[in-house]
């Protein structure tokens, strides 16, 4: 039996890791079900599972970090708006004003703001019956006794209240892990691979955590130059449009990263600069397949040179704010040969 682990993906957002993940993909061991599989390190997947499960018996924190695993998991069952009128003007934009689908649904959000919304969505990736039965079944496994009639408490009914089975940190650890397993076995088997591959951006952030719940993984951090990440970052609804502010938080998570690489054992991680793939394919392409133990079988096609957008940062930036980038970012930039 093959015993080779996932293969998770991060890096800035707009650093490349979509189109890792396509690559990846392409490998005919490897599939990648759904895009950027939230559940698993964002704010109340499987990280802060384990987090709050994992320490200290306190009865009502257990419960609500099965509460929030449960509106997490239906956020991402599905994209769009819960209210269907609102669907519906999202489409009216994006078909009227030729907006896409995240900037339509800004401006119907920014209108109503108290809609519920949902701009990714994993469920249909994973067939959203399997998704849901598999989704249920480790609600079930770690919601352990439920008190239906609920308990009153400072913040008034709490109904219905969950008190977990699982009470420590390697059980938390194991319940999740099989749940992952669970859910990517289908997309496996059909797909007739032996291993699977996310690509949630912030994967580089928790490396450790990936570690601790796969020991077994292999880890691709994509790296593009910050400058262009930074004005593309300006561009999209989901990032601040001040590059100072974009700076400041890049320099953090850099400093974050650097920490975490020395947490884990150096051949379970692989840098990859975006700009590489496209002046030097054939090297990356080699490399790539020594450090996951696979033949080279990736459709390197699906890369396309001009994917890299390389030096497009200066009509975004303008000089004073690349000065400042490069100001705060300039060591980082260096030892990844973005400067001199």
């Amino acid at each position: 039996m093959d015993e080779r682990g996932p293969i998770f993906i991060g890096g800035t957002g707009r650093s490349g890791t979509t189109v890792m993940a396509n690559l990846l993909n392409s490998h005919p061991r490897i599939v990648l079900p759904a895009h950027e599989n939230k559940l698993i390190v964002e704010k109340g997947g499987l990280r802060d599972l384990v987090d709050q499960l994992g320490g200290r018996f306190d009865m009502k924190r257990h419960h609500y970090a099965v509460m929030d695993f449960v509106r997490w998991a239906q956020k991402l069952r599905s994209v769009g708006f819960r209210n269907p009128a609102f669907n519906a003007q999202v489409a009216t934009l994006m078909k009227d004003q030729g907006l896409g689908f995240q900037p339509a649904c800004e401006a119907v959000a920014r209108e109503h703001p108290g809609a519920e919304l949902s701009i990714h969505g994993i469920g249909n990736g994973f067939g959203r019956d399997h998704y849901d039965a598999t989704v249920n079944a480790f609600i079930r496994t770690i919601a352990g006794q439920v008190v239906e009639a609920g308990i009153v408490d400072t913040e008034g009914l709490i109904r219905p209240f969950l008190i977990p089975e699982v009470k420590d940190r390697d059980s938390a650890l194991q319940a999740c892990r099989g749940f992952l397993d669970q859910l990517y076995a289908l997309p496996m088997s059909r797909a007739g691979a032996v291993r699977w591959c996310d690509d949630t951006p912030s994967n580089w952030l928790y490396l450790d955590f990936l570690f601790e719940l796969y020991p077994d993984m292999k880890f691709i951090h994509m790296i593009r130059d910050p400058r262009d990440v930074v004005g593309s970052y300006m561009k999209q609804v989901w990032a601040p449009s001040d590059p100072r502010i974009i700076v400041a938080i890049f320099k953090a998570q850099f400093s974050d990263y650097e920490y975490l690489l020395s947490q884990v054992p150096r051949d379970r991680v692989m840098e990859i600069r975006m700009e590489d793939i496209s002046s030097d394919k054939p090297r990356v392409m080699d490399e790539l397949s020594r450090f996951l133990g696979e033949e080279n079988l990736f459709n390197s096609n699906l890369f396309f040179d001009e994917r890299t957008n390389t030096g497009t940062y200066a009509d975004s930036l303008g000089p004073e704010a690349t000065c400042v980038l490069e100001t705060e970012l300039g060591s980082w930039m260096e030892r990844h040969r973005y400067l001199s």
